[in-house]
């Protein structure tokens, strides 16, 4: 069984965009009964006022703001003028989503821990604590996708979590 495409937007200024599969398969529930629903999926580079990654139409419901390193968050956390111009990006983020998604290509432990220096980043990881309790954003952690394959499957992953939200919203119907 199918259902209409859905695009998912990727913001032009992504250096590094994740790759999205052709189709995902989601599943509906219907009195008891459960029907796989194959959906397929488009990408469009463009330019986003918010976030990196968005479902075409649904922007305001589900936007993914990605960080790819502790290297990058240390400078929109700690660089001053991209420090200002991060958080007016986060606020527009949590004033127009209903479910903000900062994705973080890397994990707790490198955020506390430098590898190279075996230096303590507490003061970056109570900067960056602070800021998603102030924009409640959620949070997803996850090693850097170093393979298209790995890229791909993060992609996916995504897909599902933007598609699940529209339609428990019920903007899309599977």
């Amino acid at each position: 069984m199918g259902s209409n495409p859905i695009t998912v937007l990727i913001d032009t200024r992504e250096k590094y965009p994740l790759f999205f599969p052709t189709h995902i398969i989601c599943e509906k529930l219907k009195g008891g009964k459960v029907t796989k629903v194959l959906l397929p999926v488009k990408t469009k580079k463009q330019k986003l006022d918010y976030g990196d990654y968005a479902l075409e139409g649904l922007e305001n419901c589900c936007v993914i703001e990605r960080k790819g390193s502790v290297r990058e968050i240390d400078k929109n956390l700690y660089d001053y003028k991209d420090a200002i111009r991060t958080g007016k990006a986060f606020k527009r983020l949590a004033d127009n989503c209903n479910f903000p998604y900062l994705l973080l290509e890397f994990t707790p432990s490198t955020l506390i821990r430098s590898a190279d220096k075996q230096e303590c980043h507490d003061g970056l990881a109570h900067r960056l604590s602070t800021v998603i309790a102030r924009f409640n954003l959620r949070t997803l952690w996850v090693s850097k996708p170093t393979t298209p394959n790995s890229r791909r499957y993060l992609g996916a992953a995504l897909l599902h979590i933007m598609v699940a939200h529209a339609t428990e919203k019920n903007l899309i119907t599977l």
